[in-house]
Order: C-alpha cells, then sequence, then structure tokens
C-alpha cells in the first residue's frame, strides 16, 4: 500500500511515496525535487520533517537520524531517497 504526502515548507515542493506497513525496520522514501531548489535547504529541511514524523508516529525510532542520499538527475528533479527507522 503506498500513501502519497505533499508537503510545502519553505516554498519548497516535496512529494513522498511511503510505502505503509512495512515489514522492514528501515523505510525507504523516494523524493523529487525541481532543479531551482537550493539542496542544501532540501536536505535541511528534509530532515526536519523526517524527524518530527519519526517523533510523531508511533514506533519511530527517535535516536536514528534520518539519511538523505541525492542519486538520480531525472528530467525534471532531483531524486533522493531518504531512509527512516522504525522499531519493529
Amino acid at each position: 500500500m503506498l500513501e502519497l504526502v505533499l508537503i510545502i515548507s519553505g516554498g519548497l515542493l516535496l512529494w513522498f511515496a511511503v510505502r505503509l506497513r512495512a515489514p522492514d525496520p528501515i523505510s525507504l522514501v523516494e523524493v523529487g525535487v525541481d532543479y531551482s531548489c537550493p539542496l542544501k535547504k532540501v536536505k535541511r529541511i528534509t530532515t526536519e520533517v523526517a524527524r518530527e514524523g519519526m517523533e510523531e508516529v508511533p514506533g519511530g525510532v527517535l535516536s536514528f537520524r534520518p539519511l538523505v542520499r541525492y542519486h538520480t538527475f531525472a528530467d525534471s528533479s532531483v531524486d533522493f531517497t531518504v531512509t527512516l527507522r522504525a522499531k519493529e
């Protein structure tokens, strides 16, 4: 099951396709941002939102620092993966 989450923060629109009911305690969230977005700001905002999410959602591992890894320069976005952790 997938859930699409849109977040507008600091003038940036981030989209997340979140896999719900993941059997693995590590969740990978694929994200894409427009080329005009400053990547340092994107990483900061994404990390803040991921930390808040792990605090608010039952089972989030609060000691885990979310990881942001840029990996693809697509046609209309810079794509990256956010790694989150949850208790089993």
